[in-house]
């Protein structure tokens, strides 16, 4: 009932194709234009497993492992700050609905959690300014609401940009002005001016 993913690297000049790693992974570019930021899960040993997340240097092949989390824990996106010295990730215990997004400070290895309620994933930061843009899911009763969340890396500012039946594949314009994603019930890709809504609602200084 699975397929097996893989994870390749496409020149987009000449279409080669080059074969990374077949494994349950998520995979972002970065810090630097030359390395990869993944999470991998490994076997301790029979009965004990582990993910961690790595940062592979693609010129000499080097890992660089930042984080380690029990095997309790699913990993579900991985961002880097402009800045690259923290990391956005989403984590949730397996067979929960529980998932919340973590800034990692890689200097110091701290952990902090900045959502509390829902199931948050695939948080994605703006390239230029200190907002992480994330999907939501939450219940009324037994129905499922999902929203896009805007909220900054301290998790005091969480504001609901856009509530939908279904969303997905939030990205960042490169000048961190728009906002796209894919709203599949609509049929359609839509953008959202992200400054003329923080305007728009007052949030400008608080956000």
């Amino acid at each position: 009932g699975f397929e097996q993913g893989a994870l390749w690297i496409v020149d987009v000049n000449d279409g080669s194709k080059n074969f990374f790693q077949s494994n349950d992974m998520i995979l972002v570019w970065g810090p630097t234009q030359n390395q990869f930021t993944f999470s991998r899960t490994n076997k301790l040993n029979s009965e004990k497993e582990y993910t961690e997340v790595i940062v592979l240097d693609l010129t000499s092949g080097e890992e660089t492992k930042i984080y380690a989390v029990d095997r309790s824990f699913l990993v579900f996106g991985l961002s880097w700050s402009p800045s690259r010295e923290q990391l956005a990730l989403s984590m949730s215990r397996i067979g929960h609905d529980d998932a919340n997004i973590y800034i990692l400070n890689v200097n110091s290895g701290q952990l902090r959690q900045i959502t509390k309620d829902g199931n948050s994933i695939y948080p994605v930061w703006s390239p230029t300014r200190d907002l992480i843009v994330y999907d939501k899911k939450t219940y009324n009763r037994d129905d499922a609401l999902y929203s896009l969340q805007l909220i900054d890396p301290s998790g005091f500012c969480d504001i609901r940009l856009i509530a939908a039946d279904y969303l997905l594949s939030p990205t960042w314009s490169p000048n961190g002005d728009l906002l796209a994603f894919i709203e599949p019930n609509a049929d359609g890709i839509f953008t959202v001016n992200i400054q003329e809504f923080l305007d728009k609602n007052f949030l400008s200084q608080r956000c």
